[in-house]
């Protein structure tokens, strides 16, 4: 062990204060890989998802489907722009969460994870659906 009795008192609290600046380094690394981490899983949780609803897809599709969610069908029912709208807004809360503390980082990563990346989606497939769109042409007379 090291005697703090045998540094000087410029010694001690430099140290001191290296040790805190280390344990704040620690600290706040610890959050960003608990929030990253928590982000990641989400995404992966994602693409799970969609990998088994791809697999179901196909057995609902011999047998016919049922859906017993009424929360899940009226969500699907809204316009695209409402649900996008609704999205951001749960992110942006997420976000709100996290920085004020009230969240978890992990949790708040990991739901955020989710909608970040079915946000992504979204914006992915509105980006698809208007190249696919036929461009209009205007007769311009000069």
């Amino acid at each position: 062990m090291l005697n703090y009795e045998k540094l000087s008192k410029t010694n001690r609290t430099m140290a001191a204060m290296l040790l805190l600046i280390m344990f704040m380094v620690l600290a706040v690394t610890d959050l960003f890989i608990s929030f990253f981490g928590g982000a990641v899983l989400g995404v992966l949780l994602v693409q799970f998802a969609l990998e088994v609803r791809m697999f179901f897809r196909r057995r609902s599709e011999i047998r016919g489907s049922v859906r017993f969610y009424p929360l899940i069908r009226s969500y699907e029912s809204l316009p695209p722009n409402n649900r996008m709208l609704i999205r951001v807004a749960l992110h942006a809360l997420l976000v709100l969460l996290v920085l004020l503390g009230l969240l978890s980082t992990f949790w708040g990563g990991l739901v955020l994870g989710v909608l970040g990346t079915v946000v992504f989606n979204e914006v992915l497939m509105y980006r698809q659906q208007r190249r696919k769109a036929p461009v209009q042409k205007t007769n311009i007379q000069p």
